[in-house]
């Protein structure tokens, strides 16, 4: 690593030189002051998480501590503020800014007056005394086209499972799969997704802003929030808002030569505007993606989403339905399927293909097809002053097909093809005491049915499956003056029947039934407006998953064969998150360290097994699913230090320590260390470009020492170090507006590979990309 440092730190030098000379020039900067805007409930004084902050040229939601910091205010000036959250009555005001260092802003409660109530929407919310990271607003434009778990990765924590060049998983704090509990819209996103290399199934065009949850949440969740939640949330529905208002989204990205279009409408209808809706569409088309020097034959990617919403909003209760449907084409690297024993050990010792490949758009097999379908029917009532209640009913369809490279005429019959249905049901109550108690109640069931399509002249990976699961949860929160303190309790049971037959046409599955008893108690302690600790101790379980259980074959998405076992028992933990926080506005310096503790019983995890399995479709590594304890620590870093008015230097970073301490051994696929810091300038270009800007953003990634010799097929990949530059310009016409980002990832073209890519085996990460970005927002 030090010598590929040596070789970028002229970008670095240049850039910082253009501060200095900046500075030297003798232009003060003026209007340098940063204002810190607090919202709370008026009733409670509780800090009010995602409330929209809005002023003339910025757009910001609060944070865990119900801060907005508001960057490049003058002194002795008037400032419009306008601030909204749902179920709170808006606030519209001029303030006079004087030399303080924070403003407060108290926001009424709709429900206290009934007779006045308004129930505007109902977003998800996460009121947890958990370490939380969002994006949103222009950082979040800055990545869109790209998929889901690539735009989360760029919060603190948040890491990325790759198979190939388009498909990803998000990894939070070393975990992934079913150990990450993704909320699309409100909803539990169930799908496929115990494979490695089944991406999440939804269009990142949809999402308005991106929430992580890193703390264990099984209480609030239920199953598979051991590492944390992913919320996907769409902007609300825009009731009582007059005309057409929507957003068009054109992308271009050099490598892959992708192409990336979306539209989203909405508006209210009616006398009143009680009612509101939304309607959004994206299509996305990419070829062949590039390694620095070679393609990587059939990698392309088609993609055709859609979604609607409907709400009705009266006085005292909302209703509001949603449907979205998810069709994507990806093309499987060709260079993973290989032959026989011989040449496929030798590709990996090649390290990548004996060919330079070639672009094209076409996409053969292997490769997979995926369609999923989620409604969901949601219902908001106040019943009186301190009770609210939810109702929320939802359902998904997901199809899988993955087809291989067959012999005799079938490479058009899929391999696999798997149909889901789920069904969910939750209520919840919420109460409010005075202005120092609040409390959760609820309770939620779901169903699963998955089926393997018959016919397909294969043995299914897994058996046909149906699982019922139900939960009872109850959460209070005592809010002190400058201290919040919660506790939880949940109950779940599931049951699961599985039913299939082996390559020996052997019947196997059976019965199974699990049940856990989750807990969680926290604090949240802000002494200042400056200082924010946090710390939250919570249990976590999940049931093995029916690929972990019961895998008995080839898996051809992934490319490996894997081999389940049915004696697996319930994966449980208990993690312990805290935070520190420290804001200093006078000095624009905001930093933010999570340190966490995660001791597992019975982590399921996937081994290699230094094997391989020959057929007919080629030869390919074996790997089994294995049980043991372990234990993980680590640490997130974030800061952002304001130089001046103009200059910004924003850093982040993450260590992960995982450890078998059954055998005494490193668990495999734990991302290594990494540290990403940058520096931006944003200047006005003109009256109507208020916020024009450049950043260059450096990269540190290091290579994964914590391995166990020969336990892999190939040993990890050295570090590596990447420049990404970036600039933009927010252009206003009146009330519309054009955001333009242009991008470079991967600026000097670096030859590497991500130990956290499973095809890394075959091939190297990508080259440079050029990426265009244009909102038009009306």
């Amino acid at each position: 690593m030090p010598h590929i440092l040596a070789k970028h730190i002229k970008y670095l030098a240049l850039l910082l030189g253009m501060g200095l000379y900046y500075n030297a020039a003798g232009q003060k900067p003026k209007c340098n002051h940063t204002l810190a805007v607090l919202v709370k409930d008026a009733a409670s004084g509780e800090s009010l998480i995602g409330a929209d902050v809005q002023t003339d040229n910025l757009h910001i939601q609060t944070d865990v501590a119900g801060l907005a910091p508001l960057q490049n205010v003058c002194p002795e000036s008037r400032i419009h503020i306008h601030v909204t959250l749902e179920r709170y009555k808006a606030i519209d005001e001029t303030i006079l800014i004087g030399q303080t260092d924070t403003i407060t802003l108290s926001m009424q409660p709709l429900s206290k007056d009934l007779s006045e109530v308004q129930v505007i929407g109902h977003h998800t919310e996460v009121k947890s005394a958990n370490a939380q990271a969002s994006i949103a607003g222009a950082a979040l434009e800055q990545v869109k086209g790209n998929n889901i778990a690539a735009m989360a990765s760029k919060l603190s924590g948040v890491t990325m499972l790759q198979t190939g060049a388009s498909i990803a998983k998000p990894v939070i704090n070393g975990m992934t799969g079913n150990r990450i509990l993704i909320l699309n819209n409100g909803v539990r996103q169930e799908g496929q997704q115990w494979g490695a290399e089944h991406a999440p199934e939804i269009d990142g065009m949809t999402a308005d802003n991106i929430t992580v949850v890193k703390g264990a949440e099984s209480v609030r969740y239920g199953r598979d929030a051991i590492g944390g939640v992913l919320l996907i949330n769409p902007p609300a529905l825009p009731y009582h808002f007059s005309g057409i208002h929507g957003t068009v989204n054109l992308m271009g990205m050099s490598n892959g030569r992708k192409g990336v279009g979306g539209l989203m409408l909405n508006g209210a209808l009616g006398k009143q505007k009680n009612w509101a809706w939304r309607v959004q569409s994206s299509l996305a088309e990419s070829g062949n993606y590039r390694t620095p020097e070679y393609f990587l034959d059939n990698t392309g990617t088609r993609e055709r989403n859609y979604s609607a919403a409907l709400g009705y909003n009266q006085k005292k209760w909302n209703v509001e339905g949603y449907y979205s449907h998810y069709n994507n084409e990806i093309g499987i690297f060709k260079g993973s399927h290989i032959g026989d024993t011989t040449d496929l050990k030798a590709r990996i010792a090649n390290g990548r293909p004996f060919d330079n490949g070639s672009f094209y758009y076409g996409i053969d097999a292997p490769r997979q097809v995926v369609q999923h379908d989620l409604g969901k029917l949601k219902a908001h009532y106040h019943l009186n002053e301190q009770w609210n209640l939810d109702a929320q009913y939802s359902l998904q369809h997901d199809r899988r097909q993955e087809y291989d490279i067959r012999r005799g005429g079938r490479t058009s019959i899929p391999s696999i093809d798997l149909k889901l249905l789920y069904q969910e049901l939750n209520i919840e109550a919420a109460y409010t005491e005075g202005k120092h108690w609040k409390g959760n109640i609820g309770i939620n069931g779901s169903t699963t049915v998955n089926n393997n399509e018959p016919d397909l002249y294969t043995v299914p990976l897994i058996p046909n499956y149906d699982a019922q699961n139900l939960g009872l949860f109850a959460l209070a929160r005592y809010l002190g003056k400058d201290y919040t303190i919660e506790g939880g309790l949940r109950y779940d049971y599931q049951r699961l029947n599985a039913a299939g037959y082996d390559a020996a046409n052997h019947a196997y599955g059976g019965r199974k039934s699990y049940e856990n008893l989750s807990a969680t108690l926290g604090i949240n302690y802000s002494p200042n407006n400056r200082w924010r600790l946090m710390s939250n101790a919570g249990t976590a379980w999940r049931p093995p998953t029916v690929n972990e259980l019961y895998s008995t074959g080839l898996h051809h998405g992934a490319a490996q064969y894997e081999l389940g076992d049915s004696t697996l028992r319930a994966e449980k933990s208990v993690k312990w998150m805290n935070t520190i926080a420290f804001t200093n506005y006078k000095r624009n310096l905001s930093v933010e360290l999570n340190a966490y503790v995660n001791y597992f019983d019975n982590y399921i995890y996937l081994n290699p097994s230094l094997t391989y399995f020959q057929s007919l479709r080629g030869a390919f590594p074996v790997f089994n699913y294995k049980s043991t304890n372990a234990l993980f620590t680590g640490l997130d870093l974030m800061a952002n230090y304001a130089l001046n008015t103009h200059w910004d230097y924003n850093i982040k970073g993450s260590i992960i320590r995982a450890k078998d301490i059954s055998n005494d051994r490193f668990l495999p696929f734990i991302p290594s260390d990494r540290l990403s810091h940058s520096i931006k300038y944003s200047t006005a270009i003109a009256k109507n470009v208020k916020s024009g800007y450049i950043s260059l953003e450096h990269v540190m990634v290091a290579k994964q020492t914590r391995y166990e010799a020969g336990s892999d097929y190939a040993p990890p990949p050295q570090g590596y170090q990447l420049l990404n530059l970036g600039a933009g310009l927010d252009w206003t016409l009146g009330k519309q507006s054009i955001n333009i980002n242009l991008g470079v990832n991967n600026l000097t073209n670096q030859l590497y590979k991500e130990y956290m890519n499973r095809f890394r085996y075959y091939a190297h990460d990508l080259g440079r990309s050029v990426e265009l970005r244009i909102a038009y927002k009306f």
